[in-house]
């Protein structure tokens, strides 16, 4: 998996925790990544993966949830107190302090700090480092080392209920209970109803009348912009992802809430599931209200409702970092009539360093070269095209050369003159698969990035492939330094049948789905080259297996 810190970090996903990278803020114990989602449910296997390659993060942390919570011991003394009464710790923390985890799948705990001196509970809404650093892990928690929520000492437990109603009392709101405390007032309004704006103003209202010392806006959002990503209405539990074995289910007032909607939420639930029907990509609920005229209270709560309902369904998908989108899951198949094929020929496209003879690729296949800057991407391209141009349609699509740039590229090719180039040449920077030609030769170089959503590149890469006929497309990826897997990392992965990396001087085959040779894997084999001219490859090592 990398490294020792993330195989401990892998096995923990795999135990149902959910994970996620730290190491940041001026602590250097702070999450690296939003995770507001993640106390919902579970990171991917390939998002995971994502953050260890593109993050390097040198801290891993478990986000607890109703189903484990964390008594955290601050010191080495209240860990020692605590160890008598609960047993061993779990985890030695780097101020010699302890976390103790704790099955809470009946009794979910909220988030408190300070509820004892040196006693914090983290629960619901909660996070805590665990692996890497100076954390020591003791015994590593799995659903059979959890510590029984009867075991919990009843100090704590009393502990718990009276900060609660300290709270209530109009009282200020000191250090160490802020957080909390404003998480459980959003919690109230957002089951009311209330939007993510309208949360962050009566949060600010009571962070500047009641929190002594008031914490800083940009916290105050944070804890807003979290809270709004849970569903609404105060008639159900909101439902989470849980341990192995631990079931999480919408209480019967909610099911009764969303069955009887009145007759116009009917009339609109329709509405609505025509309108997601016709989307395509991502829309959030401002349009949907907009377009459908949902103006007033009881439509928008309506919508909500609807809303909920067709994610229970499956009709409709949350975005993965962005709340406020969603988007229509079309599970419509694309039949593959395997019996009309006959016998199966791949292209007869030629590649430079004859990858041919390594890898075939059919009509309706995506290939990728992922390349380190100047390490050769478009020259590879650019053979491609002189390859090809003459026995298939192609086009090239440059996301940085204009035609000054490539006319002199071109010109250094020996042997061919610019007039003899038979192929399309167009600038496009984005929205690839709108102009993918079905039947042709498609190359794409390079595919860039906006606002480093690099996760993204496997929608852009299957809408890519979508768009293919007979046809083929190959795809420039930029990557880093010594990294195998292009910017995307494993997300880049899913839809190539043909994944090349490239570094200076080195090609490399990172997945070949069909072999050309029934006996020779083309997986990891690699050829030595240098670049004349910046269109010429000289191979100085033919293919040989690389370690990678």
């Amino acid at each position: 998996m990398g490294n020792s810190t993330f195989d401990a970090a892998w096995k923990l996903h795999v135990g149902g925790f959910h994970m996620i990278p730290s190491g940041g803020g001026e602590t250097g114990k702070a999450p690296i990544v939003d995770w507001a989602e993640y106390q919902t449910r579970q990171p991917s296997d390939d998002q995971l993966t994502e953050w260890n390659e593109t993050l390097s993060p040198h801290l891993w942390g478990i986000v607890t949830n109703s189903t484990v919570a964390v008594i955290d011991a601050d010191g080495e003394d209240v860990r020692l107190e605590l160890e008598a009464e609960l047993g061993a710790c779990h985890v030695i923390t780097p101020r010699k302090g302890g976390h103790f985890y704790v099955n809470t799948t009946d009794h979910p705990l909220p988030t408190r700090a300070g509820i004892l001196p040196g006693v914090d509970i983290r629960g619901e809404g909660g996070f805590v480092n665990i692996v890497g650093g100076e954390y020591q892990v003791l015994t590593m928690p799995s659903l059979d080392s959890l510590i029984p929520y009867d075991h919990i000492p009843d100090r704590i437990l009393n502990a718990l209920n009276g900060q609660k109603r300290r709270l209530e009392d109009g009282q200020p709101i000191t250090e160490g209970q802020r957080n909390d405390a404003l998480a459980r007032m959003a919690g109230a309004m957002r089951r009311q109803g209330m939007t993510e704006d309208e949360i962050e103003a009566g949060l600010s209202a009571v962070n500047c009348s009641r929190c002594d010392p008031p914490l800083t806006e940009s916290e105050v959002r944070k804890i807003a912009q979290s809270i709004a990503t849970y569903p609404t209405n105060s008639g159900y539990k909101k439902s989470v992802n849980t341990l192995p074995g631990a079931a999480s289910l919408a209480t019967e007032r909610y099911k009764s809430v969303t069955q009887n909607v009145t007759e116009s939420g009917e009339s609109l639930a329709q509405r609505v599931e025509e309108w997601v029907k016709e989307t395509s990509g991502w829309f959030d609920t401002a349009e949907l209200d907009r377009e459908l005229g949902i103006a007033t209270a009881e439509d928008k709560q309506n919508r909500r409702l609807i809303m909920y309902r067709l994610r229970q369904q499956g009709l409709i998908a949350l975005h993965p970092r962005y709340n406020k989108k969603s988007r229509y899951v079309d599970k419509a198949l694309r039949a593959i009539d395997f019996k009309a094929v006959g016998k199966r020929t791949p292209l007869a496209i030629g590649w430079p360093f004859d990858i041919q003879k390594l890898v075939d690729v059919y009509p309706g296949s995506v290939v990728v070269i992922a390349g380190a800057s100047n390490a050769g991407k478009t020259a590879f391209m650019l053979n491609v095209i002189r390859l090809n141009m003459y026995d298939f349609p192609t086009y090239y699509f440059s996301s940085e050369m204009g035609a000054d740039e490539l006319a002199i590229r071109l010109e250094k090719f020996p042997g061919i003159e610019i007039n003899d180039w038979n192929f399309t040449a167009a600038e496009r920077t984005y929205d690839f698969a709108d102009a993918i030609i079905p039947d042709a030769l498609n190359l794409i170089d390079y595919w860039e990035f906006i606002d480093g959503n690099f996760y993204m590149i496997a929608e852009g890469l299957r809408a890519v492939w979508e768009k293919l006929g007979t046809g083929i497309a190959v795809v420039a990826l930029q990557k880093t330094g010594d990294r195998v897997l292009g910017r995307g990392g494993a997300f880049s992965l899913e839809k190539p049948r043909l994944y090349l990396s490239m570094d200076s001087g080195r090609l490399t085959v990172v997945k070949g789905k069909n072999w050309a040779q029934p006996t020779v894997n083309p997986k990891d084999l690699a050829v030595n080259f240098k670049l004349v001219d910046g269109c010429q490859f000289v191979t100085t090592r033919d293919w040989y297996k690389a370690e990678l």
